[in-house]
């Protein structure tokens, strides 16, 4: 006896437990402590089972419990809050009928239609909208650094409105963290919602890479020359090269007083065009070095 009114009164506690969760809107409920009590009431029906055979009471009481037991686990994916409209728009194809933006949709009327049978699926896309977030948080970081990142700038020898890039080291080794991030993001199976603006700062990042090799090789260059063209008599000696170098020199100046104005590795680093114009200062550069060398 005491074991019937064990079992008729936990099938008594679960309706009435139940009746609040049925008619309550599925994002509100807690799968945590409904999972909890499922555990619970699913033990009572499978001890009573064993020790009540004939009685048909506990296979209710497990029937009714088992519907949780199998919905909550969707509840708690369909309730991810990394579900984007694309993930949305997969399941409501899934399951043929729409649950987001649809008011009122409570857990009763998920087990109603059967929600449990696409749990695998639905597991599926949750996962997929955890990971797609954890991928494009790590892209978030990259970008938000590098919107803070500047070089150090120096004035050249104590001369008023001439300047040079200082240590690049720093910048250099998280350029190179970021890319190897990037490439991470790229080898993930769910990269493809984001792929697009991962490739795009990628490519941003190895011109900022390329042009800043550029930049200290002229850099060093016309730093060289610069003590050597100061000097009248190899002004008079080598006019041609003292005018090609002046024309370097006064791009050169020019480009390291809009950097100190803003030195941003990002704004200043992949400006267009500024690269090639390195490239093409460097080529004269080492003309005239080759003529010095005569």
């Amino acid at each position: 006896m005491k074991l019937k009114k064990k079992l008729w009164d936990a099938l008594f506690t679960w309706t009435g437990k139940t009746v609040g969760w049925l008619n309550e809107p599925f994002e509100k409920v807690d799968p945590f402590v409904i999972e909890k009590e499922v555990q619970t009431y699913f033990k009572v029906a499978v001890s009573s089972a064993k020790k009540l055979p004939d009685s048909n009471v506990p296979q209710l009481l497990r029937a009714r419990v088992e519907d949780f037991k199998l919905t909550m686990p969707v509840v708690n994916d369909l309730r991810t809050k990394d579900l984007r409209p694309r993930h949305w728009a997969k399941i409501h194809e899934l399951i043929g009928y729409e649950i987001d933006g649809v008011e009122g949709f409570t857990c009763g009327l998920l087990i109603e239609k059967r929600i449990m049978d696409h749990a695998d699926k639905i597991n599926e896309i949750a996962l997929e909208a955890i990971n797609e977030a954890i991928l494009e948080e790590m892209l978030v970081n990259v970008t938000q650094m590098w919107r803070r990142e500047e070089f150090e700038v120096l004035v050249y020898k104590d001369q008023k409105g001439i300047f040079v890039l200082g240590a690049v080291a720093e910048v250099m080794q998280k350029m190179d963290d970021s890319l190897v991030t990037l490439g991470t993001i790229m080898g993930s199976r769910y990269v493809a919602a984001i792929r697009e603006r991962v490739e795009d700062y990628q490519k941003k990042l190895v011109l900022l890479q390329e042009t800043l090799e550029e930049w200290l090789v002229c850099q060093r260059n016309w730093m060289y020359l610069e003590n050597i063209f100061a000097a009248p008599d190899i002004q008079r000696q080598l006019p041609a090269e003292t005018g090609k170098f002046e024309k370097v020199d006064k791009s050169w100046k020019g480009i390291m007083r809009v950097v100190n104005t803003n030195p941003n590795c990002i704004a200043t680093g992949t400006h267009k065009g500024r690269k090639e114009l390195f490239a093409k200062h460097n080529a004269t550069l080492d003309e005239i070095q080759k003529k010095l060398e005569e």
